[in-house]
């Protein structure tokens, strides 16, 4: 939905098997084709935190779309008593110990991830390695592989721009949402398929934009209707 006039721009089912930051990518490819063909330009693309993972921040930042879309709960921006050293790659304790880049793993969502791990002989004697270290020998570090593209978002997200871009996407998504839910029949959905449940859904947003532009409508009528009153008792 666009911020200036809370208009629907979007909407589709999808299986719940898919996260949203999985459709984001086309979703965000359709609605600005869409947009395109009616003389409409995308700004930027505000989005919550379910849509962010490293392929849709990778999709915003190859195809150069301004967006703003918080990190998820489990990022962290800096890690306690360590400083990342981006030229070499590795991690520094505020002891002195380096843990640098060792190898790639998997997660069980897929994603591959970068293990830092220091040695044991590096941390051998440290006064805080029971407490630091979860098998009492050596730390390690598990980051995204594309925690530099976290890492953008979260400046962005910080400055001045992106904290009033979170609060334009709060005031414009949630009130479509409560409309649709409470006065367009979604809040459920009781037919079989993806292709009904997007028939249902494309009505919904329709019956919506079209409310919207009769109040639109209304307003330029009473409007006018006001000015050429004023012109009669001019004239």
């Amino acid at each position: 939905m666009d911020t200036a006039k809370h208009v629907i721009t979007g909407i589709e089912a999808v299986l719940s098997d898919r996260r949203d930051s999985q459709c984001l990518p086309d979703l965000v490819k359709r609605t600005v084709s869409d947009l395109k063909a009616n003389g409409l330009k995308v700004e930027a693309i505000l989005a919550d935190t379910n849509y962010s993972s490293m392929d849709a921040l990778k999709f915003m930042r190859d195809n150069a779309s301004d967006a703003y879309i918080p990190n998820a709960g489990a990022f962290r921006a800096t890690r306690d008593g360590f400083e990342y050293d981006a030229e070499n790659d590795r991690y520094k304790c505020y002891q002195g110990r380096f843990l640098p880049f060792t190898h790639y793993v998997k997660d069980r969502n897929g994603n591959i991830n970068k293990i830092y791990s220091s040695k044991i002989t590096e941390c051998a004697g440290c006064p805080f390695l029971q407490s630091c270290a979860k098998s009492g020998r050596r730390k390690t570090i598990e980051d995204d592989i594309g925690r530099y593209l976290f890492d953008e978002m979260q400046v962005m997200m910080q400055s001045r721009k992106g904290k009033k871009m979170r609060k334009i996407r709060q005031s414009t998504v949630e009130p479509v949402l409560g409309s649709l839910i409470n006065h367009a029949g979604m809040r459920r959905v009781n037919t079989r398929g993806l292709k009904q449940a997007n028939k249902c859904m494309v009505m919904a947003a329709i019956a919506y934009n079209i409310r919207k532009l009769m109040k639109f409508k209304k307003n330029d009528v009473v409007a006018n209707a006001k000015r050429y009153q004023v012109v009669l008792i001019k004239n």
